[in-house]
Formats: structure tokens, C-alpha cells, sequence
């Protein structure tokens, strides 16, 4: 979740697709 607190203005959309798959298959890097 490091990522998605640094660089949330810049990879809005990424962070969007990163936290869908964090809540919907529980992976963790």
C-alpha cells in the first residue's frame, strides 16, 4: 500500500486497478 500513498496523483488510475485486485483476489505483491 506504500505505492499507493506515494503516487496516488500520478498512478490514479494504476492505484484504482491495484486496490480492485487487492480487495477482490487478497494478493499481496
Amino acid at each position: 500500500m506504500k505505492a499507493i500513498h506515494g503516487g496516488k496523483a500520478k498512478n490514479d488510475r494504476i492505484d484504482s486497478y491495484k486496490i480492485a485486485s487487492l480487495v477482490r483476489g487478497g494478493t499481496y505483491n
